[in-house]
């Protein structure tokens, strides 16, 4: 930031300042080919605030608001990360985790849910390879990072 002042001998100063609101410590994305992860909450505003996140980060991020689209859209174009939330507004996120699984064991998948998941379901979703995130935990931009760190983990997928 800066500061300065301007002054009107007889009338008075006018003291101005600016201060940076945020500083971004992470590193430049790396170079080389992008990774794809799939985002799907039915929290719209959610889902761009992660989307933009793992963009900053690199990544090609693809947004959906349901199961079926999740689905439909992995299959248009499977991803390297699932980022999904169990409360969707047409099918039980395990659906959608039973189905990126079966088509593609190799993808990673994150559960980023505020529900509560019984140890049925944990185990399940940790066969699939799912990694369970709680909301109100982890902040997008943490999960944005977890996102990432999947992402460098995983094989390399060709996108766009």
């Amino acid at each position: 930031g800066r500061i300065w002042a301007e002054s009107d001998p007889g009338n008075g100063s006018v003291f101005w300042f600016t201060i940076p609101l945020f500083i971004d410590e992470r590193p430049a994305p790396a170079a080389g080919p992008r990774r794809a992860v799939l985002v799907c909450d039915d929290d719209k505003d959610l889902v761009e605030v992660l989307c933009a996140a793992l963009a900053a980060r690199g990544n090609s991020a693809v947004a959906a608001h349901t199961g079926a689209e999740a689905i439909a859209r992995f299959d248009a174009a499977p991803s390297d990360v699932v980022v999904v939330d169990l409360v969707l507004p047409d099918m039980n996120g395990r659906e959608v985790i039973r189905h990126v699984h079966s088509t593609s064991p190799e993808t990673r998948i994150i559960v980023y849910t505020a529900a509560y998941v019984e140890q049925a379901d944990r185990d399940f979703m940790r066969g699939a390879g799912a990694t369970i995130v709680t909301k109100g935990r982890v902040s997008p931009d943490q999960l944005a990072d977890e996102a990432a760190q999947l992402v460098s983990e995983s094989p390399v997928r060709m996108t766009g």
